[in-house]
């Protein structure tokens, strides 16, 4: 007791002073940084995740935005000739199989190419996409016109009917496919523009519809993604890393299948009226068009719904709540 009076007296602390041990407290410190530090890392992490979206996020969206608007647009879908007739020709004169080649344009351009076996195999790719390219721009041309001087007339006469009932009519462009797209036109601006304007609806229309269609469907492809990669720390790989590679293959695929839908949509699709008479009663009115994000689901989720659907079977009998009342005393 001496011994702790005189370092109390040595430390300037009287009896009776409460003492705060300073190995406790930088105990506490060091502690405390630990989790600050352990949650700015966890943070950080899901950002750097985040960042790779954003990415993708503004491409898709300025792609978007060009459908939304009408400018660029026209850039945009040369572009998506460009990319699909250079994937098809450099795939096939790789491998040399002109036969393929010639069914791929068939079905992904609607062209028979005018260029014969002899000429495809002794041309670079380089010729070939110019050749194609050239053609199928020329028949896509030749098509938007007609869709022009066809509905033209049609959009006329239904104003002059229905001036003041209608804004937006639909179009019935289909392509044959089991899902066809909503298609619709402006009345105003293509009598202003006389029917310049139904063909630019129709891109805006398909590419608008397209987009956000295969959009959701990779939004859920990297959630699952997001998920699949952790399990690359076991093997001492960054999971990041893993996550920056995969997402960028999935993002190309993401782009070559939108230039594939868009541009075997817009060539492939026809005019389908039950009654070459009754046209105007082909094309009615169509609301705005509007993206619903809200009933996107993972396929994990999608997956474990119809596990408990099916695990439930038939709907269960109903059963009669019966009431039970206490007796004994209520415990304290």
């Amino acid at each position: 007791s001496e011994r702790i009076a005189s370092v109390m007296d040595k430390m300037g602390h009287k009896e009776g002073d409460v003492i705060q041990a300073p190995m406790v407290t930088k105990s506490i410190e060091r502690a405390q940084k630990k989790v600050e530090e352990n949650n700015f890392g966890i943070r950080k992490r899901l950002l750097d995740y985040d960042d790779v979206m954003n990415i993708q996020r503004e491409a898709i969206y300025k792609k978007r935005n060009n459908a939304l608007s009408g400018e660029r647009l026209s850039v945009d879908i040369f572009n998506m000739f460009e990319s699909l007739v250079s994937n098809i020709a450099y795939t096939f004169k790789s491998s040399g199989d002109y036969t393929e080649f010639r069914n791929e344009c068939l079905a992904q351009l609607s062209i028979d190419p005018a260029i014969d076996e002899t000429t495809f195999n002794s041309s670079s790719p380089e010729a070939v996409i110019n050749i194609v390219l050239r053609q199928v721009m020329e028949s896509y041309n030749s098509k938007k016109t007609f869709l022009k001087e066809t509905l033209y007339p049609i959009v006329q006469r239904v104003y002059q009917a229905n001036g003041d009932r209608y804004k937006r009519l639909a179009i019935p462009y289909f392509d044959g496919s089991m899902h066809p797209l909503p298609v619709a036109t402006e009345i105003k601006p293509a009598l202003d523009s006389k029917g310049e304007s139904i063909p630019v609806d129709i891109e805006k229309a398909i590419t608008l519809a397209l987009i956000d269609d295969k959009w959701k469907e990779h939004l859920r492809a990297m959630d699952e993604l997001k998920d699949s990669v952790q399990s690359a720390s076991f093997e001492q790989k960054d999971p990041l890393v893993i996550y920056k590679m995969e997402a960028f293959n999935l993002f190309e695929n993401l782009i070559l299948t939108i230039n594939k839908e868009v541009v075997s949509y817009l060539t492939r699709g026809q005019l389908v009226f039950s009654n070459a008479n009754e046209e105007e009663q082909e094309l009615k009115g169509a609301k705005e068009l509007k993206t619903d994000f809200t009933n996107t689901q993972s396929n994990k989720e999608q997956e474990a719904r119809k596990a408990a659907a099916a695990g439930a079977g038939a709907a269960p009998e109903r059963r009669v709540v019966e009431t039970i009342v206490r007796t004994d005393d209520k415990v304290g």
